[in-house]
């Protein structure tokens, strides 16, 4: 099934740098979210904040297997169309957990931190007195 869906234009430029570093499509990274968003449940007035919050300002389409498509079929949307009911909970998603995504930039800063290198060399040292 193929599902066109409007997201926040941020979290779309986000989704896209999740997908290049994991050497996959937006679709993918879209389709991960997704199976983890059906397993929570939403209310009316939850979707209503998010409407307020989120400004959906891009266009993405994602292809969903037969059983996935089946779920989406169930649930009350509270009378949100696809498009607009599953942009703004990916969009929630993504926002919510940005930080759970190392990005290529975020690397490149841990990787310049000498304290953190300082500290696993001290705690060597201690193991090894040990």
């Amino acid at each position: 099934m193929r599902l066109t869906i409007s997201i926040n234009r941020e979290i779309n430029e986000l989704i896209g740098k999740i997908a290049e570093q994991m050497g996959t499509s937006k679709r993918n990274v879209i389709a991960f979210a997704l199976a983890e968003i059906l397993q929570k449940g939403y209310s009316f007035e939850q979707l209503e904040a998010l409407r307020e919050k989120i400004n959906l300002d891009s266009q993405t389409t994602i292809f969903l297997t037969e059983e996935m498509a089946q779920k989406i079929e169930q649930i009350d949307r509270f009378g949100l169309s696809k498009r607009t009911f599953f942009g703004l909970l990916v969009s929630d998603y993504f926002k919510k957990n940005k930080k759970n995504f190392s990005l290529a930039g975020d690397i490149e800063a841990k990787n310049n931190d000498v304290s953190r290198d300082y500290i696993n060399t001290n705690m060597d040292e201690e193991l090894k007195k040990k």
